[in-house]
């Protein structure tokens, strides 16, 4: 129990209880005893709110049992709250790289709000987040522990590729493995082992849910992924449904969204997707930190003043091999970025004695051709020096898997994305090429700085069809199981 809380609410009210009547329970309990024994659909646990207890005082009509289940209501209400609305986890102790800052509740104050509510169970509704998105997983969870009750899904073992045509017993198990996800229709005159066009349309659909190029061949990366168990993609729900928790109550209407995991970048305008693109984020060891801002300026033909880990571990290296690197890609030496700076001949330069440690020097690329950004690049100030950038290599956006950079996150459609963020007759995307054309280095505000977000979802819902990525970061590995979670919460206070 929250004895501190408790002791604050119950003082407040003059020590009245809350929850129960003269003859017991009263209408508002029996609807939170049912919200907090159905808590597991939100992906929390009604163990965690005393549900044995509850159930064990309900019909008990003793002074002191009714006391006590007044005051087992009011704790469970608030720690339901809580967890419900902002994650049974503090994002930073699970996730480093989570810089989203959750609101802050009052679950005290929201307790009491609640209950001034004329409708005491649409204010329990509102509880929970709001986003479609998170309701859209919660009735996902609810049909893959249905699936789950009905045993794992079959296992492909055999590692050859299988595709249209193919006559074999994993063909068999391939089409069980499709027909318990929904993907292919059950056919009781079908020939279970041949490979058909029906079959073939299944491997698809499931490809593109999976982020796969829709081929229709079950190879090694398709087979994975069917062989991912029914218990781990549960698992994945619900780790997606509480990193929703750990989001702000609501987002801006028009915003920018970037999820990681899915290497794709959206432009969202009143919940619909007015421009959506491919993007390439960062290395597995330079991962892209989730956190929110604002795009205030675009930077067309921008200079690209390079970071110095950059300067130091991948450019030092690149020069001492080709004393003709930093000539050919247009990159010069100064002692600043400010105006004061001064230029340095780079052949006067020993590069084999110039410790990647102490780099004494700055490097900064020329705008055009050549230059790593692009044509242009979308500031949003902030401590991580993240933002969107175009990139000549252009190549790197028709692979599967995007994490080829530093941090940054590389955009397919910078012309269009700008359009669409000044919004206004001077700046179509006729205007933005004139602009770029030009090849001078220009900033322009924008009109109205248009919130951004870096997110990371491995699992969502899209057309009806959850969604799943691979977690390329490793944040799901680090965001535990509420299960697991849970157990060692147990164990620790053993200690």
């Amino acid at each position: 129990l929250d004895r501190a809380r408790l002791n604050v609410w119950y003082k407040a009210r003059q020590f009245k209880l809350t929850w129960v009547k003269l003859l017991g329970p009263s209408v508002n309990a029996l609807y939170l005893r049912d919200v907090l024994g159905d808590a597991d659909r939100d992906a929390l646990f009604p163990e965690d709110y005393h549900s044995d207890a509850v159930r064990e005082l309900w019909t008990k009509k003793d002074a002191g049992s009714l006391v006590r289940l007044d005051l087992l209501l009011t704790d469970a209400f608030l720690r339901y709250a809580v967890e419900v609305r902002a994650g049974y986890q503090f994002p930073r102790a699970i996730d480093p790289d989570w810089y989203i800052v959750p609101d802050k509740i009052d679950p005290l104050a929201l307790l009491k709000g609640t209950l001034e509510k004329k409708d005491f169970a649409a204010a329990m509704a509102q509880l929970p987040p709001a986003y479609d998105e998170y309701k859209r997983l919660r009735q996902a969870l609810k049909v893959y522990r249905r699936w789950q009750k009905q045993g794992e899904w079959p296992i492909l073992r055999d590692e050859t590729a299988l595709r249209a045509g193919d006559w074999s017993p994993m063909v068999a198990t391939l089409r069980e493995r499709l027909e318990r996800e929904g993907f292919l229709r059950v056919r009781v005159d079908a020939n279970e082992m041949m490979f058909d066009a029906e079959v073939e349309q299944a491997v698809k659909q499931f490809q593109s849910a999976h982020g796969f190029t829709p081929d229709g061949v079950v190879g090694r990366g398709t087979r994975a992924a069917l062989n991912v168990s029914l218990a781990a993609r549960v698992a994945e729900i619900e780790k997606n449904m509480e990193r929703w928790r750990w989001m702000p109550r609501k987002m801006e209407s028009r915003n920018v969204q970037v999820n990681m995991a899915d290497y794709k970048l959206a432009m969202m305008d009143k919940g619909k997707k007015v421009l959506e693109m491919r993007v390439v984020v960062g290395k597995d060891y330079r991962a892209t930190p989730v956190f929110n801002n604002k795009i205030q300026y675009i930077e067309l033909n921008p200079v690209w003043k390079v970071p110095d880990r950059i300067a130091r571990e991948d450019l030092l290296p690149k020069q001492r091999q080709d004393p003709e690197y930093f000539l050919r890609k247009g990159i010069h030496v100064v002692t600043s970025w400010g105006s004061d700076g001064e230029e340095i001949d780079i052949d006067e330069i020993d590069w084999e004695n110039v410790k990647g440690e102490d780099f004494p020097y700055k490097l900064q690329q020329e705008s055009g051709g050549k230059n790593s950004l692009g044509r242009m690049k979308f500031m949003f100030p902030n401590s991580f020096r993240v933002y969107l950038h175009d990139t000549p290599a252009r190549f790197l956006f028709e692979r599967r898997i995007r994490t080829y950079s530093s941090g940054c996150i590389r955009v397919e459609q910078p012309v269009e994305l700008a359009a669409q963020l000044l919004a206004s007759p001077q700046w179509s995307v006729r205007d933005v090429e004139a602009a770029l054309a030009t090849a001078q280095t220009q900033r322009v505000d924008l009109a109205k700085p248009t919130p951004i977000y870096l997110l990371y979802w491995t699992a969502w819902v899209e057309n009806e069809r959850v969604q799943f990525r691979p977690d390329i970061y490793g944040r799901n590995r680090a965001l535990p199981d509420h299960r697991l979670y849970k157990a060692a919460k147990k164990i620790a206070s053993t200690r």
